[in-house]
This record gives structure tokens, C-alpha cells and sequence, in this order.
């Protein structure tokens, strides 16, 4: 409880220096917009400018660019299905990151490269291996009888 209060008054103290630091109103809410601190053009004309560049690009609109026009019935009409189905599943998911949805797209993916390979070696008969002569189980896991007596406590 005690840091909940010492975070709040510190909140306050700060905001009640940086208001009067920048001469606002200490108890106005919200903030008024523009309380008389607007850059005059004596000072916007301070501020040096870089070779070849004029303050008056500041107040113009670009004009509108060559390749933009009205999309097509069928380009809005993706945007639209887009924009109405966030890609929240399906195959639209972030392949990158790992993510229980990106691994299985990624297995997918790689499942989809290995089928070829497999039905090839399916084919030629590479696969699958006869199997190797038969050789007895290494000693470490030779069945063994252990005799138990019940009887006994």
C-alpha cells in the first residue's frame, strides 16, 4: 500500500513541475490545447534548413502520385474479405516466431517437400530396406530368469 501511494504523489509532484515548468494551468482537465506557446514565424525561421530545402514544402500537399487510382472491383473486394477475417488461424498464421501455429505450419511445409522424396523412393524400390541378417540382442538386454522366492518373509 505504501508503494501504491509513493508512485501516485510522485505522479502528481511531476506532473505539477513539468505544468509549471511549461506555464499551464496547475489544475485544468483536461489540458487547454494551445495556451498561448504557438511557434511565431520569427522563430520557425531560426531553425536553419539543410541545402536545397524550403520551408514552403511545409505547407503544400504532395501532388497525388502517377500509379494510384480507384482499385478494382476485385482487389476491394479482397481488402475487404481481408480486413472482415483477421488472420487469427488458417494459413495466414507468423511462420517465423515459434509459436504452436508456426510449427505446425512449418512441419506442414516440410511435410509437403518430403512427400516427393518419399514417393520416389517408394518407387524405386530404395525403400523400404531389407531387413539385415538377424543378430541377437546386445547382452545388456539378453532376457535373464530371476528366481524369486515367495515363501520366504
Amino acid at each position: 500500500m505504501l508503494v501504491i501511494a509513493s508512485v501516485l504523489a510522485s505522479t502528481i509532484v511531476a506532473e505539477g513541475i513539468v505544468r509549471y515548468i511549461d506555464g499551464l494551468p496547475l489544475f485544468a482537465a483536461p489540458l487547454p490545447e494551445n495556451v498561448g506557446k504557438a511557434v511565431t514565424a520569427e522563430q520557425r525561421d531560426e531553425v536553419p534548413l539543410a541545402a536545397g530545402v524550403s520551408r514552403d514544402w511545409s505547407f503544400d500537399h504532395p501532388p497525388p502520385l502517377p500509379n494510384r487510382g480507384e482499385p478494382s472491383a476485385e482487389r476491394q473486394r479482397l481488402f475487404i474479405e481481408v480486413r472482415d477475417h483477421p488472420p487469427t488461424h488458417g494459413p495466414f498464421q507468423n511462420a517465423i516466431h515459434n509459436t504452436a501455429g508456426s510449427a505446425r505450419e512449418r512441419a506442414w511445409v516440410m511435410l509437403q517437400q518430403l512427400i516427393p522424396v518419399i514417393e520416389r523412393r517408394l518407387a524405386s524400390g530404395a525403400w523400404p530396406k531389407p531387413l539385415a541378417k538377424e543378430t541377437p540382442p546386445l547382452p545388456t538386454f539378453m532376457p535373464r530368469r530371476i528366481a524369486v522366492d515367495c515363501e520366504k518373509p
